[in-house]
């Protein structure tokens, strides 16, 4: 019920007038409609580090090559940004996936694009590996 009245609210929203809608907003709520509502589409790194620990949870870092040379998280699955589509079959649908970048910004994108392409599991790290640095693990390098 919950995820029905969102998806309301957010075609009144979004201009949807006397039951009109444009295919856009249809796939708009088809999507919100079947995302779970208790995963977050972002998370702290504190949240982040306990739950990567636990079974069913995989860290996803999507930073290039050059970067996980300086620092990287043991037992991550390493796919830089732009590979991500080409390497889909890598990433389970069912687990819930933890991206993260150097601060976040790309990792928020392809949160949301994994969300966009069936992976509703799919969290960001906010503040990426410089905040894991900082707060969970300081003896990673910094860049």
């Amino acid at each position: 019920l919950q995820n029905v009245q969102t998806c309301f609210h957010d075609l009144i929203a979004s201009g949807c007038v006397n039951g009109e809608l444009d295919l856009h907003r249809a796939r708009h709520c088809a999507r919100y409609a079947s995302r779970p509502m208790d995963i977050p589409i972002q998370t702290n790194v504190t949240d982040a580090a306990r739950l990567a620990k636990q079974p069913g949870n995989v860290l996803l870092d999507v930073r290039e090559p050059y970067e996980l040379a300086i620092c990287q998280i043991a037992g991550s699955l390493q796919i830089p940004m732009g590979n991500i589509p080409g390497r889909l079959a890598e990433i389970p649908r069912d687990q819930r996936i933890l991206v993260l970048c150097h601060h976040g910004a790309r990792s928020m994108r392809v949160t949301e694009w994994l969300r966009a392409n069936g992976y509703a599991n799919a969290s960001n790290i906010a503040g990426g590996i410089e905040a894991w640095a900082e707060n969970i693990d300081p003896s990673l390098a910094r860049y």
